[in-house]
């Protein structure tokens, strides 16, 4: 039977543990917001004006350099917080793009009503603060996944990441809840889509994982691990 991956970090959701009363406090003052899949919800660039915590649905978070190349930092899903910029002592931009990757529901609170939340009740502010960090931990790791070792081991250590974070076990496998392509997954490790979808149509013949043009099930995580650790990409 499968089961999610050893040692997955554990989430440090938006709201999880605080006291009953902050959190209805904390939605009383919320807006609640919409997209549709495809949607821009913050632009890299833009003004920090507002910070989101997913009801429903995934978001990506893509970063773009000065010359156009774009990296998928991160998936927010289920009471995940993004817009992180909006809560910095003085007016900051936006560092990346979020896109919603099917219909999405969001609670959203501007700047100063989330500050004030932040100053009236510390624990906010630690739980968003837990979000920032275990955010640039997996940053920092992509950023290994990206710059060591072969195409192939690349892809297989985002897979499994993919599988750790927003994997739901069935009994084919571990399912990758947030709907992604093979052109995302490709922005993840740096690399074509033409490659990723070599390897990946490689892959499914040798039964390690299932894709379709927008969900990608793991079907054998011990082979996908040999696959990441594996120098010589056999």
């Amino acid at each position: 039977m499968a089961t999610l991956l050893p040692h997955a970090p554990p989430r440090a959701h938006t709201f999880d543990g605080l006291a009953d009363e902050i959190v209805e406090y904390a939605m009383k003052h919320a807006n609640t917001v919409t997209a549709r899949r495809g949607e821009t919800i913050t632009r890299q660039g833009e003004p920090a004006r507002q910070i989101f915590v997913i009801r429903d649905g995934y978001a990506k978070l893509v970063s773009t350099s000065e010359d156009g190349h774009d990296v998928l930092v991160g998936i927010a899903g289920p009471r995940d917080a993004f817009g992180h910029a909006a809560m910095a002592d003085h007016q900051r931009d936006y560092m990346v793009t979020s896109t919603a990757l099917g219909p999405i529901t969001a609670a959203v609170w501007d700047r100063e009503k989330a500050r004030a939340i932040a100053e009236e009740f510390p624990e906010v502010h630690k739980r968003i603060d837990a979000q920032l960090i275990q955010n640039l931990e997996a940053v920092l790791g992509r950023l290994h996944t990206v710059s060591e070792g072969r195409v192939s081991q690349r892809l297989a250590r985002a897979l499994l990441e993919l599988g750790e974070r927003h994997g739901q076990p069935d009994a084919l496998g571990v399912l990758i809840v947030p709907p992604m392509t093979r052109q995302d997954i490709a922005a993840i490790i740096g690399t074509t889509l033409f490659t990723t979808s070599r390897l990946l149509s490689e892959w499914e013949d040798r039964g390690l994982v299932e894709s379709t043009r927008a969900r990608v099930r793991l079907r054998s995580l011990e082979g996908l691990r040999l696959l990441a650790t594996d120098s010589e990409g056999l």
